[in-house]
Formats: structure tokens, C-alpha cells, sequence
């Protein structure tokens, strides 16, 4: 889809490049923009904010709310990761690509963030 973008936009391109390198730059250009333009949209269409979540959980009867308060109380990068792995179903390589971040940084913070909720209820 990026390739038949990027060949899109050089179609309705109606200048002329002044070189061979100046054309290859606009092409890099034109895909960078083109990726960062998907990646974006993917993401504001695939997310939910954490306070619409807690609100949707408020109204729905719980099973174990006590659960969701401890994920609730996590500091942000911790509730933000397990959020997104165990409510969104998304991986850690794919979190790590939300979030910008190193995959071991998330799978550090998915097993800190554990350990936070493993004391916090009280098992496993």
C-alpha cells in the first residue's frame, strides 16, 4: 500500500526534479511521510484511553474490581504496558513500537509491574 502511495504521489507530482539524487530524496520523503501518516492513523483507530476504559469498567459489573484498581494505581508506564498487553491483546514487540520504547524495556516493565500487583493482591 506505502509503494502504490508513494507511485500516487509521483504521478501527481507536476515538477520537474533538478537531478537524479533530488528525485531519490523526494521518494525517501514522500515514504517516510507516507509510513509515519499510517502508523499514526493505525494507532488513533486501534486505541482506547485508559479513562474511557476505567469509566466502561465502572458502569459494567466486575468480577474481581480489586484487579482493576491495583492496575488502575500502577505508575504510568507500568499500567499504560499492561494495559495495552492484557486488555488491548496487543504483544510486547507491538507495544514497544506504540510506545517508542526497547522491547526489554517493556518486557522490564511488564515484570515489574507484576511483581507491583502480585504484592499489592496478594498471590500469584
Amino acid at each position: 500500500m506505502l509503494h502504490l502511495n508513494c507511485k500516487f504521489k509521483y504521478l501527481k507530482y507536476n515538477k520537474s526534479f533538478e537531478s537524479e539524487e533530488h528525485e531519490k530524496a523526494w521518494f525517501i520523503r514522500v515514504s517516510i511521510n507516507t509510513y509515519k501518516d499510517v502508523l499514526k492513523n493505525f494507532f488513533h483507530s486501534h486505541t482506547v484511553s485508559l479513562d474511557k476504559v476505567e469509566s466502561a469498567f465502572m458502569t459494567e459489573p466486575l468480577q474481581h474490581p480489586e484487579v482493576l484498581e491495583a492496575v488502575l494505581s500502577l505508575p504510568q508506564n507500568y499500567r499504560t504496558v499492561i494495559y495495552l498487553y492484557y486488555y488491548e491483546g496487543y504483544k510486547e514487540t507491538e507495544i514497544a513500537d506504540i510506545l517508542k520504547k526497547k522491547v526489554n524495556t517493556i518486557y522490564t516493565w511488564m515484570y515489574q509491574a507484576k511483581q507491583i500487583l502480585k504484592k499489592q493482591l496478594g498471590g500469584e
